[in-house]
């Protein structure tokens, strides 16, 4: 069975939204044993679409630019009375 092109893009779309959900991107293992995994994207199946994990990140990084942004966002910083209040106590 020949691989199209909808299906990767269908994949990367999904899992780029899930991934920006949970606010990080797992191991692949660590995804794997998540629970609430998209229903039909286990490792297997990624890798026969895509090819590998590293490729499906580089497709996302491409491809969902706005997604990935929200994925690696960093962290806020406490702002500057938080820290001062938080220096007293």
């Amino acid at each position: 069975m020949t691989i199209r092109s909808g299906q990767q893009k269908r994949l990367v779309q999904d899992l780029s939204m899930y991934f920006a959900e949970k606010g990080a991107i797992p191991s692949p293992r660590e995804y794997e044993r998540m629970p609430d995994r998209p229903r039909s994207s286990n490792l297997r199946e990624i890798n026969r679409i895509i090819g590998s994990w590293h490729t499906l990140l580089n497709r996302m990084e491409k491809d969902q630019p706005d997604l990935w942004a929200i994925i690696h966002k960093p962290a806020e910083e406490a702002s500057p009375l938080e820290k001062l209040s938080a220096a007293k106590s």
